[in-house]
């Protein structure tokens, strides 16, 4: 399981360098997922001890939930703040935005997500069943991490090169009227 993780992250790593044009930006993301993932097992832990059954499959699922609802929400606060500083916002204005903007949309979505994944129960096959309690429980104590940390990333980062001055589009870049050269 673990070397799946890694190789997810390798990937997200590199389409996010790809997107962002940047090593900062680009790790940004990782990094509030990696903090995630421990915090979220660490959830899955504490409810195993409290008596919740929590299995292999729990903590596969609750992986991949994470990583894919990291970077989109992560994704979603980068582009919010990109957005803002290309209006000419100050840096500090532009992180506030964003996350007034974006921090509300990602709780909405984390708490439809949660809805979801207690809805689980109904479910007949044990190992969903099981799973989604958990799983909810994780989701929704990372989903306000992620609307807390990465504004706080962006904010430290916010004097490097690739936060303070985003680059171009492509479509800007190349003067296309496209997303794509």
């Amino acid at each position: 399981m673990i070397v799946i993780s890694v190789v997810t992250a390798g990937l997200i790593a590199l389409i996010l360098l790809v997107i962002y044009r940047s090593l900062f930006t680009a790790l940004l993301p990782l990094l509030v997922i990696g903090v995630s993932l421990a915090v979220g097992r660490g959830v899955l832990s504490a409810l195993g001890e409290a008596g919740m059954p929590v299995s292999r499959f729990t903590i596969a699922f609750m992986t991949a939930i994470l990583l894919g609802a990291g970077t989109d929400y992560s994704a979603f606060l980068i582009s919010r703040y990109h957005e803002q500083r290309r209006q000419d916002v100050s840096a500090d204005l532009a992180v506030i935005n964003a996350t007034a903007t974006i921090g509300r949309v990602i709780l909405a979505s984390a708490a439809t997500v949660a809805f979801a994944f207690l809805a689980m129960v109904l479910c007949k096959a044990e190992r969903f069943w099981r799973a989604g309690p958990s799983v909810r429980d994780s989701r929704l104590r990372r989903s306000r991490g992620h609307r807390d940390i990465v504004p706080s990333g962006i904010g430290a980062g916010r004097q490097t090169a690739a936060l303070a001055n985003p680059k171009p589009t492509a479509h800007a870049a190349t003067g296309t009227g496209s997303p794509w050269p």
